[in-house]
């Protein structure tokens, strides 16, 4: 909880200079925001782990939150030029939002037992893995589209995503999405019952994250 309340308290004081005008309206702090994204992260650590969520329909899920730092104003303005976020020119209320500046390249996640004959321990399971992203990237680039939220959900097999996939992935922020963090993976096939653990690993062009996680499917 103390975190969480930090982490409000940091990109409140971001949002009064990175984009938006405050302004009371109907007793609610509004803001006059030109652009879509509040405040960039740089990536600097991948957590994971496994957690029971009701909505979705097994407990193979695995979890993953990228941890950053803000980018200095000028960083972002430049972001905002790169991305073409400069026309959202709206009226928001709920806390902002945050995008990491991050392009990652390549996911990959392994195990260190076999899936199948096909997926001996250690080896890619990319193809087999249901990876769900939250991404900005396809809202803004679709012109900001208020009709059509769905497109910030990317959910297909690892080895079909495209970088354009993982540009922009929305920073998260528990106190909204308590139950639905931003980045999380399944499998196509039931994992082989047992302790697993899990090695994930985001890259970038100059950077790479690698986190193991331990689970129980």
């Amino acid at each position: 909880m103390k975190t969480h309340f930090s982490a409000f308290i940091i990109i409140g004081m971001l949002a009064l200079f990175v984009g938006c005008r405050s302004k009371t309206i109907d007793g609610d702090e509004a803001r006059f925001c030109k652009s879509y994204i509040e405040y960039f992260y740089s990536a600097a650590a991948l957590e994971g782990y496994q957690i029971t969520v009701p909505i979705y329909a097994t407990n193979n899920r695995v979890f993953l939150k990228l941890r950053g730092y803000a980018v200095p104003k000028l960083e972002y303005a430049e972001l905002i030029e790169k991305y073409g976020d400069t026309a959202y020119n709206q009226r928001r209320i709920k806390p902002p939002l945050g995008a990491f500046s991050d392009e990652f390249t390549s996911i990959e996640v392994k195990s260190n037992r076999s899936f199948d004959a096909a997926h001996p321990a250690g080896t890619s399971l990319s193809d087999i893995v249901i990876f769900r992203v939250r991404t900005l990237y396809n809202f803004i680039q679709n012109g900001y589209n208020l009709d059509d939220y769905r497109i910030m959900i990317v959910e297909k097999e690892l080895d079909k995503f495209t970088p354009d996939d993982l540009k922009l992935l929305e920073v998260e922020c528990g106190a909204i999405y308590p139950d639905n963090p931003m980045i999380s993976f399944d499998f196509s096939v039931p994992p082989p019952a047992g302790r697993h653990t899990l090695t994930v690993t985001f890259k970038t062009t100059d950077k790479t994250f690698t986190k193991n996680i331990d689970v129980n499917f």
